[in-house]
């Protein structure tokens, strides 16, 4: 509705960047070809993705962020490429066919389990959560969309974004099957070579790529592109919604003064993330405190976008309580999930084919850790720690939607519909007055946001409303580029 107003994420932004910062110190502390110190790695990485996203502002980031993502695509493309030369031409592996690989538990289970990621609904219909919050919701998506001269501009950025998204997913996942066919019958994890499942491609790469020149550096090339591209992507983002939300309110400035803020802003940001990355080897249990407040925020949040973009009849006492209190209801649910030790199910692996060189001390620590009886698994777990991470965001969003069209109609103020007709979608509209939920006089425009029986300029849905909205459009998508524009071009 009018009066719903949807804060940045500028929290689980700047979470997002700093477990960045912690995938590539992962990265670096597990490989043995870098020996790069995990302090002096951050600091530098830190430092570049400050100065160019500060001095570069949004164009800056595009432009290499487009460079990176070539850089990205190689790395999976070097592992894939190399396990299939390996299993057709190198005579001293030993694999079992790809044919005996059942996929069928992983991709085509079709029971309606709530608990299970790995199930056909799953895929289908719990995961639409986070690819709305992904492709349409999230802060520094928007700000791409946002700094789009056009609105034509903006729907092909997000048309050609969503491919590349799909093509991305389609390497990843071909990276992962490559890598199960690989390691299937000589799991490192089980072996004891390494100690999280995390450390999977790094310790391939040392076994496997560490010795062919150039495939090192090809790899830190990608891993830095990554860290570097998110970074940045986070900082601009940071900056320019600190400057429009919390300093543009209460100040107009002449561009050079906002030029000199923003860049400020930006390297400011870009140290405290830095700082915070530098300090995570040392937070031990904070790290999870980090992970549950990033991982409870995007159902509540779509949620929260979708009452606003669908529903008239939504006031800010029913966004805020229903956000509110599905977020702590996701807070609650995680934390418990991450207290009862719940992980989710691994593939069956074994050691039937592994190599001679893997010491018999090995694999006798490793099964000897691994017969470690699980406490959590002979007493019974609360539903709601159970339920899958999928399925846990999708009724987060379906709740808020929920409870936020209870609160405003139980307080009144959806009496009011019609001040918020002109913000809600016209698609929506359209389907609100077929449902008969939307009365004739309610599903008009009402410029200005007057009601009630005041004289008004009328345009209905079906008619003249239709063709406002498309003379407007454009014009609307202007107004918030111009009312929004400044050195990082939000």
């Amino acid at each position: 509705g009018g009066n719903v107003r949807v804060s940045n994420k500028g929290q689980s932004c700047q979470l997002y960047g700093v477990v960045t910062f912690w995938r590539l110190q992962l990265f670096f502390q597990n490989t043995a070809a870098f020996r790069v110190s995990l302090v002096g790695s951050t600091l530098a990485i830190g430092a570049a993705g400050t100065v160019y996203t500060a001095l570069g502002g949004l164009r800056g980031v595009v432009w290499t962020d487009s460079m990176q993502g070539i850089l990205v695509l190689i790395c999976p493309i070097t592992i894939i490429v190399k396990i299939i030369y390996d299993s057709f031409y190198d005579p001293e592996i030993r694999l079992r066919p790809l044919s005996d690989l059942n996929i069928e538990p992983y991709l085509f289970e079709a029971s309606l389990d709530f608990t299970n990621d790995e199930n056909v609904w799953a895929s289908l219909i719990a995961v639409s959560c986070s690819h709305f919050y992904r492709m349409g919701m999230d802060q520094i998506v928007l700000q791409r969309y946002a700094a789009a001269r056009t609105l034509q501009e903006a729907q092909t950025t997000a048309y050609v974004g969503t491919i590349l998204l799909v093509i991305s997913y389609i390497f990843l996942g071909s990276v992962a099957i490559s890598l199960v066919y690989w390691y299937r019958d000589c799991d490192p994890l089980l072996a004891g070579l390494i100690t999280k499942i995390e450390q999977l491609i790094p310790h391939y790469l040392d076994k496997r790529l560490a010795g062919f020149p150039g495939f090192s550096g090809l790899f830190l090339a990608g891993v830095v592109s990554a860290t570097l591209s998110t970074v940045s992507s986070v900082i601009n983002s940071l900056a320019a919604s600190f400057y429009i939300d919390i300093l543009s309110p209460f100040k107009h400035l002449s561009d050079r003064y906002v030029d000199i803020i923003t860049k400020s802003i930006a390297f400011a940001f870009g140290a405290i993330m830095t700082a915070i990355a530098i300090a995570i080897p040392y937070l031990g249990p904070v790290i999870r405190v980090f992970m549950v407040v990033y991982g409870s925020i995007s159902g509540p949040f779509v949620g929260l976008y979708l009452l606003a973009l669908a529903f008239p009849w939504v006031n800010a006492k029913g966004a805020a309580v229903s956000a509110i209190f599905t977020m702590a209801l996701q807070i609650w649910a995680v934390a418990g999930k991450l207290e009862a030790g719940i992980h989710p199910p691994r593939m069956p692996v074994t050691l039937d084919y592994c190599p001679q060189n893997i010491t018999t001390e090995m694999i006798l620590n490793s099964t000897s850790a691994l017969s470690t009886p699980d406490v959590h698994a002979t007493k019974p777990l609360f539903l709601l720690y159970r339920l899958s991470s999928n399925w846990s965001g999708f009724f987060a969003m379906l709740l808020t939607i929920a409870v936020g069209l209870g609160v405003s109609i139980l307080t009144g103020e959806n009496r009011y519909t019609c001040k918020n007709v002109h913000l809600t979608s016209g698609i929506f509209l359209k389907l609100w007055k077929k449902m008969r939920l939307l009365s004739d006089f309610d599903a008009e425009e009402q410029p200005g946001g007057n009601c009630m029986g005041e004289q008004l300029q009328v345009f209905t849905v079906t008619g003249q409303i239709t063709a406002k909205r498309n003379d407007t459009k454009q014009s609307r998508w202007e107004n918030v580029r111009n009312t929004s524009h400044n050195r990082f071009q939000i």
